[in-house]
């Protein structure tokens, strides 16, 4: 390269390292470089161009949160009515369970072979930041109910509504959320989009995950493997939670005996596909924790 064409480089190289943007509570928080070619035709068109994208998804974000539709602002607490009385329109089989830092669950429970299903439609709600975040988990370990973290075992999923609405891993921020204005009648009418997107999307999800537990040939000789053995359940809990810390959470480095006769067993069943075998260590842990949580 030229000097100039060099120079070029390094100037797009360092604003692209310089200008941060953070994302707190929805809000955009810009900071520019000092650099002393700050001024440059290059760095404007940089900014300028950089700036109007920012802006643009921002403005979005902020049209829907500021939008006025006459109704009263939401007071604490009325949201838990709004989502009840429209999941009991869209989702009846689904009935409120529980609220916890601005998480409302709405849940029913099915069963294979002994073992109960919890199926959860988690909403997060944040009034402030005007925006309600959304997912839907299948979970035979009742102990990771409460938790937020996704999962994509195959005992245990737990995904994001609105990825699984697109159809994609990941989103643009203006599409990420389910935004309000902190009122009752556009707040009314979000909720109600998210039931209907709990139906059209979380409903299909929660059936197929349901399917494949009773028609997965390692999760059934799993839990006819389980439905065998009759040992105290909280040590077994206990042994192999200490095994799996010393293993520094890997499951291929597990050694407890009970595990290792159940892995080995799973992966002596015919018919597996490599994504079968790759799921194997981690299933049987999995396997082994639910049957220790059961009574």
């Amino acid at each position: 390269l030229c000097p100039v064409a060099s120079l070029y480089k390094f100037h797009i190289a360092f604003i692209q390292k310089s200008y941060s943007l953070c994302l707190h509570s929805h809000c955009v928080y810009i900071y520019k470089p000092t650099a002393v070619f700050s001024q440059t035709p290059v760095v404007r068109h940089f900014f300028s161009s950089f700036k109007l994208v920012t802006v643009s998804w921002y403005d979005k974000i902020q049209s829907l949160k500021n939008k006025e539709d006459g109704s009263p602002e939401l007071k604490r607490g009325e949201v838990k009515n709004i989502l009840i009385d429209k999941f009991n329109k869209y989702l009846p089989e689904f009935e409120f369970s529980r609220y916890k830092n601005n998480q409302y669950d709405f849940q029913r429970v099915r069963g294979h072979k002994g073992f109960k299903i919890w199926e959860t439609l988690h909403v997060l709600f944040l009034l402030k930041d005007k925006s309600f975040s959304c997912s839907m988990a299948s979970r035979l370990d009742p102990t990771k109910i409460d938790s937020r973290s996704y999962d994509t075992g195959l005992v245990n999923p737990h995904f994001d509504l609105i990825t699984r609405k697109k159809g994609t891993g990941a989103v643009s921020i203006e599409e990420a959320y389910y935004f309000h204005n902190g009122r009752i009648q556009t707040t009314t009418e979000v909720v109600d989009e998210i039931c209907r997107d709990y139906v059209q999307y979380g409903l299909p999800f929660l059936d197929k995950q349901y399917e494949r537990i009773k028609n997965h040939d390692l999760i059934n000789a799993g839990f006819d493997y389980l439905l065998q053995i009759s040992m105290d359940k909280e040590d077994l809990k206990a042994q192999l939670h200490d095994d799996l810390k010393q293993a520094g959470f890997l499951f291929a480095g597990l050694k407890h005996s009970i595990y290792l006769d159940f892995k080995n067993y799973l992966q002596s069943i015919g018919g597996q596909t490599n994504d079968d075998r790759k799921q194997v260590p981690r299933l049987s842990f999995d396997l082994l924790n639910v049957y220790c949580l059961t009574n």
